[in-house]
C-alpha cells in the first residue's frame, strides 16, 4: 500500500484450508499474482485451525500473509502472546477487529471473551511495536475492519478516527458490491482527510451463487450485496460465470476510484479462479 496505486489480496478461506497441503495449494496459486494473501479469522466459530499455523505456511512459501484477529475469542494476556508470536515469525501485517458474536448454536455452550476492545488492540499492537524487544514488531503495519455505511451529511467518523489515532494504518471494509454507496463513503473519508492517515481496502466477494451471497450477508455483518446483485445470480444459466463478471468489473471500476488503496478478494474456495480473475483485472 505505501508503494502501489492499487493492491490486490486474497483471502484463504479456513474451510478450505483443512490440511497443510490444502494450505500450500491455495497459496502457491495465488502467489504469482496478489500481493499478499489474508488469513482470515474463525469468525463463524466452526473450530478451524488457528490462522497463526496458515500464516505460518505461507512466510515458508515466500508470501506476505495479513494475519485477523478477535477479541472474541481470547483474553487480553492471549491476544498480546499472539501478537508477539506473529512479530517473531516474520508476519508484518495484521487485522484487528472486535470480532463478531457467537452464533445461537453456541448460546448457553460458551462465552465470548470481549475483555478488550478493537480500539484496545489496536494500541496494543502498536505499543508492542514501540517497547517489544523483537525487532520485527516495530515493522507492524496495523489494520482495522470498518462497515460501508450510507453517511449523513453531518457524521464525522468518529469511531474511524479512534482507530487511526490508536494506530490504525489501513482500514479494510465490510463486503461490498455497491458501488454508489461505496463512492459516496469513500468520499466522505477523502473529505475528512482520513484517506491521508489510512489506506482503504475494501473486500470483494467473488460470488459463485445466490446461496454464497445469501452467506456472505449473514456471516459477515455490514455486507453490501445489493439486491440486483442477487437476481443477476439467480437469472444467470451460469451463476458463477456472472459472479465472476461482477466482481471483476467492480474492481476495474475501482481501480479508477479516487481513495481506494485495493482490494481484498473473498471467495469460496476456487483460488484457481482467483488467479484468473487478478491476472485479468491487473492487465
Amino acid at each position: 500500500m505505501r508503494s502501489k496505486d492499487f493492491v490486490i489480496t486474497a483471502e484463504i478461506p479456513l474451510a478450505a484450508a483443512r490440511t497443510s497441503d490444502g494450505v500450500k495449494k491455495i497459496i502457491e496459486t495465488l502467489h504469482p499474482v496478489v500481493d499478499a494473501v489474508q488469513i482470515e479469522n474463525d469468525h463463524a466459530a466452526l473450530g478451524y485451525v488457528d490462522p497463526l499455523a496458515i500464516a505460518s505456511i505461507a512466510i515458508g512459501l515466500g508470501v506476505d500473509p495479513v494475519l485477523h484477529m478477535s477479541c472474541r475469542d481470547r483474553n487480553r494476556i492471549g491476544l498480546q502472546s499472539s501478537l508477539l508470536a506473529a512479530a517473531m515469525i516474520g508476519i508484518s501485517s495484521v487485522m484487528l477487529m472486535q470480532g463478531q458474536k457467537l452464533p445461537d448454536t453456541l448460546r448457553g455452550k460458551v462465552k465470548g471473551v470481549f475483555d478488550t476492545t478493537a480500539i484496545q488492540l489496536i494500541e496494543m499492537a502498536r505499543i508492542i511495536g514501540v517497547d517489544s524487544a523483537i525487532p520485527e514488531a516495530s515493522e507492524t503495519y496495523i489494520g482495522s475492519r470498518v462497515t460501508v455505511i450510507r453517511s449523513s451529511q453531518d457524521w464525522q467518523a468518529s469511531k474511524l478516527e479512534k482507530r487511526v489515532a490508536a494506530g490504525a494504518k489501513f482500514l479494510q471494509t465490510s463486503p461490498c458490491l455497491n458501488m454508489r454507496v461505496l463512492r459516496a463513503y469513500v468520499a466522505k473519508l477523502i473529505a475528512l482527510k482520513i484517506t491521508h492517515r489510512a489506506s482503504v481496502l475494501v473486500d470483494m466477494p467473488l460470488l459463485s451463487s445466490v446461496q454464497m451471497a445469501k452467506d456472505v450477508k449473514e456471516t459477515r455483518p455490514g455486507s453490501r450485496i445489493p439486491k440486483s446483485v442477487l437476481q443477476a445470480l439467480a437469472g444467470a444459466e451460469n451463476p458463477g460465470a456472472e459472479g465472476y463478471r461482477i466482481c471483476r468489473d467492480a474492481i476495474i471500476e475501482m481501480k479508477s476510484m479516487p481513495g481506494i488503496a485495493g482490494v481484498n478478494i473473498i471467495y469460496d474456495g476456487d483460488s484457481d479462479a482467483v488467479a484468473r480473475l487478478v491476472s485479468e483485472v491487473s492487465g
